[in-house]
């Protein structure tokens, strides 16, 4: 179960447990609630086999399917193919990361054409 589902059922429970409690539990409960999110999306997220296999995948796929050069950024700075496996191992982690929701925001390169 993911921290977005984990949350949405938290909230689920919180507004029917705290209807029977007096106002200053209420905030106590709530504020629980928040320190508990707060510490699940701050702790480090540990890496395995699998997850080195699935950056290797990523990086493979997006290797195959991508032409190069590639220009990226406002200088159009351009990734030629010396570069693409590791603009390929970055791509990887990078899709990984964002799936295990590691982002608030997800990272991209800027690909000018």
């Amino acid at each position: 179960m993911s921290i977005k589902e984990q949350l949405n059922a938290d909230i689920h429970a919180f507004f029917e447990n705290t209807e029977k409690q007096l106002p200053e539990y209420r905030r106590k409960t709530l504020l629980m609630l928040i320190e508990k999110y707060a510490h699940l999306t701050s702790t480090p997220l540990l890496l395995d086999k699998r997850d080195f296999d699935m950056i290797r995948g990523y990086a493979h796929t997006f290797f195959i399917n991508s032409t190069f050069p590639k220009f990226v950024g406002d200088n159009r700075r351009e990734i030629d193919q010396y570069e693409a496996n590791m603009l390929s191992i970055i791509e990887g982690t990078i899709h990984l990361l964002n799936s295990k929701e590691c982002f608030k925001k997800m990272p991209q390169f800027d690909y000018r054409k």
